[in-house]
């Protein structure tokens, strides 16, 4: 059973992977199967994640600052572990935007997309969230 219904309804089509990630509770809570096989995880497994076991060690003070600064409307590299421990290199589009969960409850969340996975000509992230 998917952590949110709606959330997978919405998500699941989508032809990239792609997530809902929680701003008050700072975790993923829905994300489409393209993700999930991208990282190796399961859904329930990765909702349950700290945002800081997926982002390298170098750039996790970077992704606070993101955070804190809000989207940007640019593509961004970042570099993730997967459940096995390798390391890639993902470039990611996000919107903050409310979400109404299956509960009724309105989430303020980021809905992320992964354009493209590797190197490219994105901004890396420590250049975007200086």
């Amino acid at each position: 059973m998917p952590q949110d219904f709606q959330a997978s309804c919405l998500l699941n089509p989508l032809p990239v992977p792609a997530y809902l990630w929680d701003i008050e509770t700072q975790k993923v809570f829905a994300a489409n199967d393209a993700l999930l096989q991208l990282l190796g995880y399961s859904e329930e497994e990765l909702c349950k994640l700290d945002w800081r076991n997926l982002v390298v060690a170098e750039e996790i003070i970077t992704a606070q600052r993101a955070i804190d600064v809000g989207a940007i409307m640019k593509a961004v590299r970042w570099h993730w572990r997967k459940k096995d421990g390798t390391v890639i290199g993902v470039t990611l589009a996000s919107r903050r935007t409310p979400f109404v969960d299956d509960n009724g409850r309105v989430r303020d969340v980021y809905v992320a997309l992964v354009l493209n996975v590797g190197q490219d000509g994105s901004v890396p992230a420590m250049e975007a969230f200086p």
